[in-house]
């Protein structure tokens, strides 16, 4: 088990009285149910961003807290808990974790800051089908 610090403590209970409050189970409930194609419920996500919890791994030179993955991790734990209908995992996570380690000083320039302010919401695109066949993706996003 990590020993927290003072702010990863801090981030943790404000992502759980949030979660709890702001995102009950019933939330999530209330968008699978309206089985929209957007999935999650923007203003939580609005939210999210607004608190700076898109932002958590991004360098602060792209907008973000540079607060590390272990930080992150305690917020995406806590929404979890609830059920949060929100794309914090594929976006900040997933899709950030993928430009930070394998992208483009100018790639990051463009899409961290977006990111970061929950602006722009990303998406972590590695196959269409069961095998691993990277040359025969056939979607394409406009």
């Amino acid at each position: 088990m990590a020993v927290l610090n003072e702010e990863q403590t801090m981030l943790r209970d404000m992502a759980r009285d949030w979660a709890r409050k702001e995102s009950p189970v019933k939330a999530y409930r209330k968008v699978r149910d309206a089985a929209e194609a957007i999935g999650f419920d923007p203003q939580a996500f609005a939210k999210m961003a607004e608190m700076g919890w898109t932002g958590v791994i991004i360098p602060e030179v792209h907008g973000g807290s540079d607060f590390g993955y272990l930080s992150l991790g305690l917020v995406l734990e806590e929404c979890a808990r609830t059920l949060t209908a929100s794309p914090l995992n594929a976006s900040s996570l997933a899709a950030t974790s993928a430009l930070l380690l394998g992208g483009s000083d100018d790639q990051k320039a463009a899409w961290l800051p977006g990111m970061a302010s929950g602006e722009t919401i990303a998406a972590l695109a590695v196959d269409e089908g069961p095998r691993h066949a990277p040359d025969q993706i056939k979607a394409r996003a406009e």
